[in-house]
């Protein structure tokens, strides 16, 4: 059994029993691919599954968001931030930098419509 992809020059192409989908589905003497039922029934399972797994990252692709920074650093402020992560530990740091950043916020005034 052969199954191997084709590459057509026109997307208006027609195509014959033996390509599905780009895939050429025949065997070495261009035969039209036989199965059993056991063979088909595995066949159908595992094209069943990978729709489901392309369901899937369909749905993360329609539920994903453009991943936005809320702050620019500055080179300089991204060098002092790795070598205090590199000194202190990732947590230590975090805290500290919420910590302060929380503190200098709080004295902005509240702006409520």
């Amino acid at each position: 059994m052969k199954i191997s992809q084709s590459i057509s020059g026109s997307a208006h192409t027609k195509k014959s029993k033996k390509e599905i989908y780009g895939y050429n589905l025949s065997n070495e003497s261009g035969d039209l691919l036989k199965v059993s039922e056991d063979e088909k029934k595995q066949l159908s399972e595992a094209i069943d599954k990978m729709n489901e797994g392309l369901d899937a990252f369909i749905g993360f692709y329609n539920d994903s968001e453009e991943d936005k920074a809320l702050i620019e650093f500055s080179d300089e402020t991204i060098e002092t931030i790795q070598l205090a992560i590199e000194t202190y530990g990732k947590e230590e740091v975090t805290t500290k930098i919420n910590t302060i950043i929380k503190e200098v916020l709080s004295f902005l005034p509240n702006k409520k419509g």
